[in-house]
């Protein structure tokens, strides 16, 4: 038995041998398939642990596609190392090919490292999450999306504005979400100025309009801000647990007024 197991294994090595000196460009092509197999599993089984943490810790997926993220950057890097011992392609290559591909993954992973930092921030403080209703600078409207680089809000007039999370945190940012006794709710603030005569209007309008909306879960309120020789602010308040009946209150209530003043 040992004798054939002997003969055996000096066959492949013979084999193998005969074959590189014959073909070397096979063993190499081999080589290449085994790397890129190998990297992808890597790859597969990194991914499944990483979402299973996140699963059981409860983190955002958003968190799991940043991870990654390094991960394959490492993975890459390891590869084209793997790659640089083959005689198949000229080592010289790989230099100049390497020293283009770290400079531009070493700009590239400090900007990631930074918006990642601040994507995982944003996500997991829970500062702003999807479906709120929020204002950065004159932008308002409802966070459609997040990722660990970039916050998508629909705006009230159906277009999209994007900003990068690191810009997100920069800048004034208002939540109108509210969190009290275990309910999560908004409260929007429409401020309006109008004559001291058309006061009295306006309130029937407010009130009459607090009735119509009642009946889709949205509730007005309103009350009196500042106060001049000729105008009267009124502070109306549009509570809803439903961040999408924000922009139909505000059209529904602005409609209404803007017609009354312009007559």
């Amino acid at each position: 038995m040992n004798i054939l197991l002997g003969n055996s294994s000096g066959t492949l090595d013979a084999f193998i041998e005969w074959l590189s000196q014959v073909l070397p460009w096979i063993v190499d092509i081999i080589k290449i398939a085994i790397i890129i197999i190998i990297a992808i599993i890597v790859d597969r089984i990194i991914l499944r642990k990483v979402t299973r943490l996140a699963i059981k810790h409860g983190f955002p997926k958003q968190i799991v596609k940043g991870v990654m993220f390094f991960v394959r950057f490492a993975i890459l890097a390891g590869v084209l190392i793997a790659l640089a011992t083959i005689t198949l392609v000229p080592s010289e290559y790989f230099a100049g090919v390497g020293a283009l591909i770290g400079t531009a993954i070493g700009f590239a992973s400090a900007k990631a490292v930074s918006d990642f930092l601040s994507g995982a921030y944003a996500l997991l403080s829970g500062v702003v999450r999807i479906g709120d209703y929020i204002r950065i600078d004159s932008q308002e409207g409802i966070v459609a999306d997040m990722s660990v680089s970039y916050t998508k809000i629909k705006k009230d007039d159906g277009s999209t504005y994007i900003i990068s999370n690191k810009k997100l945190l920069e800048k004034a940012l208002i939540n109108f979400r509210i969190e009290k006794d275990g309910r999560v709710y908004y409260i929007y603030p429409l401020r309006i100025k109008l004559s001291a005569a058309a006061y009295d209007e306006i309130q029937k309008i407010i009130l009459n309009k607090a009735k119509e909306l009642e009946k889709e879960g949205i509730k007005i309120t309103y009350y009196v801000g500042q106060i001049s020789k000729s105008d009267i602010e009124v502070v109306i308040l549009i509570e809803t647990e439903k961040s999408e009946n924000i922009p139909k209150a505000k059209f529904d209530l602005l409609s209404a007024i803007t017609e009354r003043i312009s007559k």
